[in-house]
């Protein structure tokens, strides 16, 4: 009888075993990329927000009289009023219990976060006055997150904006 090239059950092992190690990697390396996609996502997303707001509330604060300011000087708070330069009033508040900010004008309430954001409110706002109690530069903090039901959940950012009132 004739010998019959064949593979030996070691060679096969062998194989086995490398191609198991093949997969592992390049499985591991899948999701490595997908979670950096989904966390530069998450940032994008939390970026463009975060100056979509903090422009819509520069812009609010550039309209006001830097005179009728009601606000405290160099503390952190969670809401701040002023009076605009045609004499109607302007509240920026920001809510911890229902995760919004909000601009309320005489033209109406504006909300600036959809339900997949998170919003910490914390020092949200700063006013630094001169000696006339005249306010010479309004410091916001944004502090925001993305909740878990869309891409890039749990990213978190920090952003700081600041306006300054004209006369």
């Amino acid at each position: 009888m004739k010998n019959k090239a064949a593979f030996t059950l070691i060679e096969i092992l062998v194989v086995v075993g490398i191609l198991t190690v093949l997969v592992v990697s390049v499985g591991g390396i899948m999701g490595t990329t997908f979670k950096a996609k989904n966390t530069s996502e998450g940032n994008e997303l939390l970026s463009s927000k975060a100056v979509y707001i903090l422009d819509q509330l520069k812009k609010d604060i550039l309209s006001a009289n830097p005179r009728e300011f009601t606000c405290t000087d160099g503390v952190g708070s969670v809401k701040i009023s002023f009076k605009t330069k045609n004499n109607t009033t302007t509240i920026l508040t920001c809510f911890d219990a229902d995760e919004k900010i909000t601009s309320q004008t005489a033209s109406g309430t504006y909300k600036y976060l959809e339900d997949d954001f998170l919003v910490w409110c914390n020092g949200f706002v700063t006013c630094r006055k001169d000696e006339t109690n005249k306010v010479t530069k309004v410091e916001l903090k944004l502090n925001i997150g993305i909740t878990a039901n869309v891409a890039g959940a749990g990213s978190t950012g920090v952003y700081y904006g600041v306006a300054v009132p004209r006369e």
